[in-house]
C-alpha cells in the first residue's frame, strides 16, 4: 500500500514582484473587457487576470506530499512497515472469517509487528546515542521531540459543580466568586 502522492503548487508570496504585477494589471483595459457582461462573467475575467499576473510575477514551486499529514518516524524502516501491513491484512482476514485460526494468525502478526517496531526504535535510539558527540543536533532534536507535551487546560467548574465554558466573562465572574468565598471562609 504505497502512499498516494499529491502535487501541490505553493507560491512564495514574500518574493513576489508586486510592482510588476501592479503595472501588468494597470495595462489591462478593464472598461472594454468588463462592458456588456454579467457580474459572474466579470468575476471570471477579473480572477483570470489576477491569476495570470500571479503566475507571471510570484515565484512558485510544485511540492509533492504523501497522503498522510505527518511524515514517517525516522526509526520506521521497511521491515517495520512490512510487519504492520501483514498485521493489518491478518486483522482484516480475521474480521471477515471470525475463525480461530485467523485470530491466531493475527495475534502472531501483531506480536511480530510490535517486536519489530520496538527493536527498530531501540536501534535508532542507540544509533543517536552513539553519534551524540559528532551530531548533537540530531540528539537534542530527538530528546526535545520526546519531552514536549501538549496538555490542554481543562474547563473550570463552578461552585455548583457545573462546567464553565470558555467564555472569559463567565470565567472571571466565577474566579471572583470563588476568591470571595475563600476570603469569607477564612475570616469565619
Amino acid at each position: 500500500m504505497g502512499a498516494i502522492r499529491k502535487k501541490r503548487k505553493r507560491y512564495f508570496v514574500n518574493k513576489g514582484n508586486y510592482d510588476g504585477m501592479r503595472k501588468h494589471l494597470e495595462e489591462v483595459d478593464w472598461s472594454s473587457r468588463l462592458s456588456g457582461i454579467s457580474v459572474d462573467d466579470m468575476w471570471e475575467v477579473i480572477s483570470k487576470e489576477i491569476f495570470s499576473a500571479t503566475e507571471l510575477y510570484v515565484p512558485s514551486r510544485i511540492f509533492s506530499s504523501s497522503n498522510s499529514h505527518q511524515k514517517r518516524p525516522l526509526w520506521m524502516n521497511e521491515g517495520v512497515v512490512t510487519k504492520i501491513q501483514q498485521k493489518k491484512s491478518a486483522f482484516i482476514r480475521f474480521k471477515q472469517s471470525r475463525a480461530r485460526k485467523d485470530y491466531m494468525d493475527y495475534v502472531h502478526a501483531h506480536n511480530a509487528a510490535k517486536t519489530k517496531l520496538r527493536r527498530a526504535v531501540r536501534d535508532y535510539e542507540k544509533e543517536i546515542a552513539k553519534r551524540a558527540k559528532s551530531n548533537p543536533k540530531a540528539f537534542y532534536q530527538y530528546i526535545n521531540s520526546k519531552t514536549k507535551s501538549c496538555v490542554r487546560i481543562p474547563d473550570m467548574k463552578g461552585a455548583d459543580g457545573v462546567e464553565i465554558t470558555r467564555d472569559k466573562i463567565k470565567i472571571r465572574q466565577n474566579c471572583l466568586k470563588s476568591s470571595l468565598a475563600a476570603c469569607t471562609q477564612q475570616r469565619i
